[in-house]
């Protein structure tokens, strides 16, 4: 009776054993599966993310807006506010042009004072001319009146 016993405890032992090493299988099989889903699961994550992300853009796309009412673009508007710019520009350069010839014939008179005065100035400096004999042939006094 022992050895039976014995020898069922035995079958038992040896059945769980198999389960055991069966589960063991199983679980390295699950645990494989578990290691491969998870190298794959940061590219699965940001597909979603991805996906969540357009959804989202999309909706708000979509939407109308509840804020501000839509606005209409005057193209004549703007046509008109070009043009005055453009006419504007174009009187300010021809504005500068005449500021700039106005400039260059300021200069030129500058320049003829410039050369009369040196003139003048060095006949004073010379010693063999007297005050009166230095100054320029055009130049005429007005008459002195007594009142």
């Amino acid at each position: 009776i022992v050895a039976i016993i014995h020898k069922d405890e035995m079958a038992q032992i040896e059945e769980l054993n198999e389960e055991l090493e069966n589960r063991i299988r199983e679980a390295d099989l699950v645990l494989g599966e578990v290691v491969r889903c998870r190298a794959s699961l940061p590219a699965v994550l940001a597909g979603m993310k991805k996906e969540e992300c357009r959804a989202k853009f999309i909706r708000a796309w979509e939407a109308p807006l509840n804020s501000t009412p839509p606005i209409g673009i005057d193209v004549e508007k703007i046509k008109n506010d070009v043009t005055s710019r453009v006419k504007e520009t174009q009187d300010l350069t021809e504005a500068r042009e005449q500021l700039e010839r106005k400039l260059q014939q300021l200069k030129a008179e500058h320049d003829v004072s410039e050369e009369r005065y040196r003139k003048t100035f060095e006949l004073l400096r010379n010693d063999r001319y007297k005050p009166v004999d230095a100054l320029p042939n055009d130049l005429i006094f007005p008459p002195i009146s007594n009142k």
